[in-house]
Parts: C-alpha cells; structure tokens; sequence
C-alpha cells in the first residue's frame, strides 16, 4: 500500500532539492564565463557555487554570425536533486 505525505516547498528543498536559474556567456571557443545566478530557490545559496562550477566544466557551440563564432548571453535554469545512500 502506497503512503502519501504533504511536504512544504521548504520541505521538498530540503530533503530533495533545488532550482537555480543561471545566466551565462558562451565564448567564441564553446566555453562558459561570467556565471550569474539570476535566481535560486531557496534564496540561500546553498548551491550557487556548485551550480557555477558545474556550468563553468560545459562546453556549447558557439553561436554563428556570417560562419564565424561569436560571444553570446544565454540562460539555464538547473535542478540539483539530493540522492540517498
């Protein structure tokens, strides 16, 4: 039999996870610079500087203008989700 509970969006955060929403440049090369958390729930910034870091390792292809890359802002937003064990 299933179990049900109701659980504070506190609660949920605390014992699952959390929402970040990142703003960021994509260089000429692909890579990520100037990470800039726009918003995050909760606002304490638990995993702000794991959510820079993790998007600061990836890598995109450059936006094109005339076949030649250039430097573009982009957003993402990020679910961080805890696991057990």
């Amino acid at each position: 039999m299933a179990s049900t509970a109701t659980v504070s969006a506190a609660g949920f955060e605390s014992r699952f996870g959390r929402l970040g929403w990142l703003s960021f440049i994509i260089a000429e090369d692909g890579s990520v610079r100037d990470v800039e958390v726009v918003e995050a729930y909760p606002r304490a910034g638990v995993f702000d500087n794991a959510a820079r870091r993790a998007l600061a390792r990836w890598r995109f292809q450059p936006k094109r203008v005339d076949g030649r890359p250039v430097a573009s802002r982009a957003e993402i937003t990020l679910n961080f989700s805890l696991q057990e064990g």
